[in-house]
């Protein structure tokens, strides 16, 4: 989760990648923000997704980010077993050609299976392997896609276009990522360089995700944050939110000046329990809140910041967190 008590999942992803760059990470938010969707993706994260989640969208990312490691993890393997093959590889050949042909068949069934496109690409950026999503998308069998470069197929253009991660994986010799909008959807485009043993660039894992559906829901998540505000700016009745202990959390401009403030941040200095109500006063309040879950019609005074004394009717709900504690009360 982004939004963790001790620790936000930006940093917790940062420090799993210091350990390993195999393991798969989803991410999950309920606050996206344009940072941590570039943060997340540059850190390596499988995926990125905004709640609220469905459970069809959780099983899915994670099959498919389980299918992902389980073909990186084969492919590395098989790379090291053929380092190991070349060492005798007579003895080796008539042994091992039925569990080669098993396991190609199995890497190309895991392959095929990952929904989003994959392709190896070549240090010259053709197309070495692709799978089957990358061959729906094209419309070109693997045969057609083999040795063609990888812009041409897919961009229609004659040299890498800006931003492309596998430019600059090839500069950084680390995995890039960048995000492509192209006939009206966007993509994540990720590249990981393959070096062998010896320090060589063999080429490319290239993968493209759609995000389309993510983008505008963040779109639309934004634009109901902003009705949200401009609601509980415009609405002409004092709005607020406040903790069991008494701080101010937010506040609408019509509570600011019913008070006689001028602006929620001095509001946001002082206490409720001490600045506005009698310590009994507040105590009823929170012991009606707890007992009912919400407050309607209460009649009360409230102190101004003159202090003057002004009648109020209040109605509030009290906001609890997943274990039951209260968390503040809305009103």
């Amino acid at each position: 989760d982004i939004i963790m008590p001790r620790m936000s999942g930006v940093k917790l992803l940062r420090a799993i990648r210091e350990v390993s760059e195999h393991v798969q990470v989803i991410m999950i938010t309920g606050e996206p923000t344009i940072e941590t969707v570039s943060e997340a993706l540059r850190l390596g994260a499988f995926d990125y997704l905004a709640k609220p989640v469905t459970k069809e969208a959780i099983v899915k990312t994670v099959n498919n980010a389980a299918a992902t490691k389980t073909l990186t993890d084969e492919k590395r393997r098989l790379e090291a077993e053929n380092l190991n093959y070349q060492k005798n590889l007579e003895k080796l050949v008539e042994e091992r050609t039925e569990q080669l042909l098993d396991a190609a068949e199995n890497w190309k069934n895991t392959f095929d299976a990952i929904e989003d496109l994959v392709g190896l690409i070549s240090p010259d950026c053709e197309f070495v392997e692709v799978n089957k999503a990358m061959c729906d998308f094209t419309g070109l069998s693997p045969e057609e896609l083999r040795g063609r470069k990888c812009y041409e197929v897919i961009h229609g253009t004659e040299e890498p276009i800006k931003d492309c991660p596998v430019s600059k994986a090839k500069k950084s010799l680390k995995g890039e990522t960048s995000e492509i909008f192209q006939d009206g959807n966007c993509y994540a485009v990720s590249a990981s360089p393959v070096i062998d043993e010896s320090g060589r660039l063999t080429g490319f894992t290239h993968v493209v995700k759609d995000i389309t559906d993510g983008k505008r829901a963040e779109a639309d998540l934004r634009e109901s944050e902003e009705q949200f505000r401009d609601l509980y700016k415009n609405v002409n009745i004092g709005l607020y939110r406040t903790t069991p202990d008494g701080r101010i959390i937010l506040a609408n401009p019509v509570i600011v000046k019913m008070l006689g403030y001028s602006s929620i941040e001095e509001l946001n200095a002082l206490n409720l329990e001490h600045d506005f109500f009698t310590p009994n006063e507040r105590k009823e309040f929170r012991n009606m809140a707890e007992s009912e879950g919400r407050i309607e019609r209460l009649e009360s005074q409230w102190r101004r910041r003159d202090g003057s004394v002004i009648d109020v009717c209040e109605n509030a709900v009290l906001i609890r967190d997943e274990k039951g504690n209260p968390l503040y009360y809305d009103g």
